[in-house]
């Protein structure tokens, strides 16, 4: 792991010890709190420009690495006995991370393909009474939707203009 890498992680470490909200919306006020914290507890002063370009507030011309009481003060404000404790600590805190993701892969349940068909499959429909109902459940649909737009448009069905008709005549009965 580089140096850089070490150097923000002891970073966000001291942002946590320090305070509760995001180092995004310090002010000129928390790094010189901060400044003054480090200095009562490690007898180190760590100016508060030091402090901005290091947290990234400030951009600085050229990339430089703190110096070596920087660093220890530092790590032991983050709750170390030293820079090089903390490098330490922090490669076993990585390489457990990845030690444990490792076995959480590895301890993953195999997935047969008939699990995938039905929990990964967005085209997987369940058993086939339910394909049955919602195909019946769509034909309703479709015929009363046929009748509806029928009547609303005055379509009449051939049976009511019969072909032919009854004609009836009335005869008068004669008397005989």
């Amino acid at each position: 792991m580089q140096e850089k890498e070490h150097l923000q992680d002891c970073l966000d470490y001291v942002a946590a010890r320090a305070s509760r909200h995001s180092v995004a919306d310090w002010t000129d006020g928390n790094f010189i709190d901060l400044s003054e914290d480090i200095q009562k507890e490690t007898g180190v002063l760590i100016h508060r420009n030091t402090l901005k370009r290091l947290f990234g507030k400030v951009q600085a011309g050229v990339e430089s690495r703190p110096q070596k009481d920087t660093r220890n003060a530092l790590a032991r404000y983050a709750g170390f006995e030293d820079w090089g404790q903390f490098v330490t600590q922090n490669e076993l805190r990585k390489l457990e991370i990845v030690r444990i993701e490792t076995e959480r892969e590895k301890n993953k349940p195999e997935i047969t393909s008939e699990e995938l068909e039905e929990d990964g499959n967005p085209n997987f429909r369940g058993d086939s009474t339910s394909n049955w109902m919602v195909g019946i459940v769509m034909l309703l649909i479709m015929v009363g939707a046929f009748y509806y737009w029928k009547t609303k448009t005055g379509i009449k069905s051939k049976a009511m203009y019969p072909t032919s008709q009854i004609l009836q005549r009335q005869v008068p009965l004669q008397n005989c």
